[in-house]
């Protein structure tokens, strides 16, 4: 039985699968959970719907009346069960993609270096963009740029991907033509690898001229990325903006006590856990 999660200025919401805890305010009453099935393999899932209704507006307009009507499951064939454990996981714990750390790094036969993470993190931002969940997307686009920043490694194998699985002019398109612009040298181009930007034949002719103009435009000696990486998110019409975000968190009454978010394992995006078991425990 699903019970309802107490109305109290710290509640905690414990998956005994996972041991998972996540802060939820006084405003914050969890009562009904709907169910998704999830890739080919039909993966079942279980989510709090106010909780998933909050960011995601695919999940708002998915379950309309004519959704209960066809059984009450929002079915997610074309997405992979695992980025979906992780977006469940950020719900539940906007602190989970913190746990980045150490991304590693493999070598290439022609030598170049690669940073594993990359691909799940472009994923995972077009599964943001799928979910339409802004907020999602703008803290997946905040750990690529951290992973860049700290391996000193840069994304060079994903025009195609964000071209074809994102809207034209979106955040991580601008954001990668910026790293071509301001980090690519005579190494990314001299790379004999058929799946980098500058051999693969799917790179579309929009992304090296898009390169072209931002060099014509120049800029400040800093990186525009570690200038102000709020020009990379989205902030749809009404909402604040990240600086905005900060003057009136700063302005809000404290929670009484010090923790907000705790978990008993550190988590990692390479490997994802079952959020779904011992749901029917909540309290």
């Amino acid at each position: 039985m699903n019970r309802t999660l107490s109305s109290t200025s710290l509640a905690r919401d414990r998956y005994s699968g996972s041991n998972i805890y996540a802060f939820f305010d006084s405003r914050c009453s969890l009562k009904e959970v709907i169910q998704v099935v999830v890739s080919h393999e039909k993966k079942p899932f279980s989510v709090h719907k106010e909780l998933i209704f909050a960011y995601s507006d695919f999940f708002k307009y998915a379950c309309r009346e004519p959704w209960k009507e066809s059984g009450g499951v929002v079915e997610l064939h074309d997405t992979e069960s695992g980025l979906f454990d992780i977006y469940l996981r950020w719900l539940y714990w906007p602190n989970s993609l913190d746990r980045i750390e150490n991304p590693g790094c493999t070598t290439t036969l022609d030598g170049a270096r690669r940073v594993d993470v990359y691909k799940p993190l472009f994923d995972l931002y077009a599964l943001g963009h799928m979910l339409q969940d802004y907020h999602f997307r703008n803290n997946v686009l905040n750990k690529i740029v951290m992973v860049a920043r700290t391996t000193g490694q840069y994304p060079n194998r994903f025009a195609a991907f964000v071209h074809d699985m994102l809207p034209p002019a979106s955040p991580l398109w601008r954001l990668y033509v910026d790293f071509w612009t301001g980090q690519s040298d005579a190494r990314w181009l001299k790379t004999t690898n058929p799946a980098d930007d500058c051999n693969s034949l799917a790179t579309p002719m929009e992304f090296f001229r898009d390169i072209l103009r931002r060099q014509k435009l120049g800029g400040s000696e800093k990186h525009p990325w570690e200038e102000d990486i709020c020009q990379y998110h989205d902030h749809p019409r009404g909402t604040l903006r990240c600086a905005d975000i900060g003057k009136r968190a700063a302005m809000d009454v404290e929670v009484e006590g010090d923790e907000h978010y705790s978990a008993d394992t550190e988590t990692t995006i390479g490997a994802p856990r079952d959020l779904t078991s011992g749901l029917d425990d909540v309290e």
